[in-house]
């Protein structure tokens, strides 16, 4: 068999014919062995004629027809119909809030959402940790250099409402100074530290305890973790992750976790919009379904 680099290039040249690469098998052979047809089990909606919704729906839509094996650009067809709505909600409040922290606020107040997701950092993958935690002291290096720059300040800010400033700040203390030195230890503990605390555990880091509530996890994943996602994507800073040889099973236990956080999201719009498409009940179901579907999967994942 030739490399991955030969492997692109053939499937170009042989193209319709498909190709898959060793971590498309991966995923196939793993989904074979936990006898599942499917890595997502939508949830059921009801019948509606408003526009507004069949919009969401048609971009959500886009997003089945790339699973089981492109989770990632399933992501990203559901941002779209998110991030429309981020875009409305910020016309309707007439407000200059961040739109992250106003759609996680309208979902948090809503009379009518379940606002339950926050659950899913139960299951978050180690690899997604890390690669927030990356994220994190880069960001803060270069907002350090270039303090004025929206773009470090929005993601500085977003961080901080999520976790507090005392422990951002003992955060950047403990991991900022090892940072050059050792990137991949440092990265790979910060992401042990972020995984532990998105999972509830009450912590003591360096000499004061922490422990992140049910709202501080659910912020995180709306305001940092689901649009950094998003933003390396959209401006090209990542290559597509499952056609490399450095992808294996822990590669789509990471993009599928947030493909879930995207999806639980659009379904407490459906509630919120009153489109009268799902209830409560059904919407926490379906959140409780894909994280179980997500554990029979990805188990052995997780911690890695």
């Amino acid at each position: 068999m030739g490399s991955i680099k030969d492997q692109r290039v053939d499937l170009n040249n042989n193209w319709p014919k498909k190709s898959l690469f060793p971590a498309e098998k991966y995923l196939i052979d793993k989904m074979k062995t936990c006898e599942v047809d499917i890595v997502f089990q939508p949830a059921k909606l009801k019948y509606s004629d408003d526009q507004d919704f069949h919009n969401m729906l048609s971009h959500y839509l886009e997003a089945l027809d790339q699973l089981p094996l492109r989770p990632d650009i399933a992501f990203d067809c559901i941002w779209k119909a998110l991030d429309a709505e981020f875009v409305r909600l910020q016309k309707v409040n007439g407000s200059k809030e961040g739109r992250f922290s106003l759609f996680y606020k309208h979902i948090s107040k809503s009379d009518y959402t379940c606002n339950t997701y926050s659950k899913l950092t139960e299951v978050i993958p180690l690899q997604t940790c890390e690669f927030v935690a990356k994220r994190i002291l880069e960001n803060n290096i270069a907002y350090k250099n270039k303090p004025k720059n929206n773009d470090y300040q929005s993601f500085r800010k977003r961080t901080i409402d999520s976790l507090g400033q005392s422990l951002y700040d003992v955060f950047i203390g403990k991991y900022g100074v090892l940072w050059d030195s050792n990137k991949a230890k440092t990265q790979r503990d910060a992401g042990i530290l972020i995984q532990k605390l998105l999972k509830g555990n009450k912590l003591k880091v360096e000499t004061i305890e922490f422990q992140l509530s049910d709202q501080d996890r659910a912020l995180f994943l709306t305001a940092v973790t689901m649009p950094q996602f998003r933003n390396e994507r959209f401006h090209g800073l990542t290559t597509p992750p499952f056609r490399s040889s450095t992808a294996t099973l822990k590669t789509y236990s990471h993009a599928y976790f947030i493909f879930h956080v995207a999806y639980a999201h659009l379904l407490e719009v459906f509630l919120y919009r009153d489109f009268k498409t799902i209830d409560i009940e059904t919407t926490k179901q379906s959140i409780n379904d894909n994280l179980n579907l997500f554990i029979k999967v990805f188990k052995n994942e997780i911690k890695k």
